[in-house]
């Protein structure tokens, strides 16, 4: 049996040694053939400095390399994320949501939904589906009569301003579900909007 080789933390952080070399990670993972839009998939991409750091041109949607992940709407930085990811990677019998704090530097309360979240993450890529399933694609979202009128898009009726979820089913009973770009044509390359 190979050897599953490691790595330190010295050599995790002479690696990732600041902010700007954890984003080129993950941008490189995410999109290794080319940075597309999670929002339409459209490679006609943008750089620019706010609300986001990249905006694209066929929707016209600002998105960053969080955006649609587990990560999206956390303001914690890459480089801790990254951090936190190799430390649950690396430990042997798992990782209270207090030590984690106490390494990122942050709260206990953070460390605990940040576990959480690369957890989830984890489980949506260990689920792999074989032999007979059933495929359907369904919309995310309430109804625009019923949301505050600040909020309505007034766009149109049905799947106007809702998500598109593909959900795939095992005969067996394994499910897998997650945010799709469009329901019309293939995904874009990296599959989904989920990273």
């Amino acid at each position: 049996m190979a050897r599953q080789e490691t790595f330190s933390s010295f050599q995790f952080h002479e690696m990732i040694p600041d902010e700007a070399s954890a984003l080129a990670w993950f941008e490189n993972k995410r999109w290794p053939d080319g940075r597309y839009c999670p929002h339409c998939g459209g490679f006609e991409t943008v750089e620019c400095v706010k609300p986001q750091p990249y905006r694209c041109k066929g929707c016209r949607k600002y998105f960053s390399a969080k955006t649609g992940t587990v990560m999206q709407s956390s303001k914690l930085a890459f480089k801790k994320w990254l951090y936190a990811i190799y430390l649950m990677s690396v430990s042997k019998n798992g990782l209270s949501s207090l030590q984690l704090a106490r390494e990122l530097g942050i709260a206990q309360e953070a460390a605990w939904r940040l576990g959480h979240k690369i957890r989830e993450a984890w489980n949506q890529e260990a689920i792999l589906l074989s032999g007979e399933f059933e495929v359907d694609e369904t919309y995310i979202g309430g109804k625009e009569k019923n949301k505050h009128a600040p909020k309505k898009l007034r766009t149109g009726q049905g799947a106007a301003g809702k998500q598109a979820v593909l959900g795939m089913k095992q005969r067996s009973g394994a499910v897998k579900a997650f945010p799709i770009v469009k329901t019309d044509g293939a995904q874009p390359v990296g599959g989904t909007a989920n990273g």
